[in-house]
């Protein structure tokens, strides 16, 4: 580490108040988290053939974040991204409204 060099513990408060912003700001664009999430992974249960939980989908979308920044490390948007998918996925409730953690209603698939 350099001596102008912010140890990594540093650099963690800042960036978490990046992500909570980014949170805030998305949530009043996009409305519920949990119910987007819900409904995205009973579409992709339906596509895929398989059980998605809303977690999964969290996941799954961090995951590409991930690759991303493998590829170009200096975007940053793609590690808060990455951070915020990830804390959705630990702190989503699977459980949803109807069986299987899906949405007991799905009116957009009507």
């Amino acid at each position: 580490m350099t001596a102008n060099a912010k140890p990594p513990v540093d650099a963690i408060g800042p960036l978490f108040d990046e992500c909570k912003a980014v949170l805030v700001d998305r949530a009043e664009t996009h409305g519920d988290l949990g119910l987007s999430y819900r409904h995205v992974a009973a579409l992709w249960s339906a596509r895929l053939g398989v059980s998605v939980r809303p977690s999964d989908v969290a996941f799954c979308l961090a995951d590409i974040k991930y690759v991303r920044h493998r590829f170009n490390p200096d975007h940053h948007d793609n590690g808060v991204d990455g951070v915020n998918y990830t804390a959705i996925g630990f702190t989503t409730d699977d459980s949803g409204d109807g069986a299987g953690g899906q949405p007991a209603a799905m009116p957009l698939l009507r």
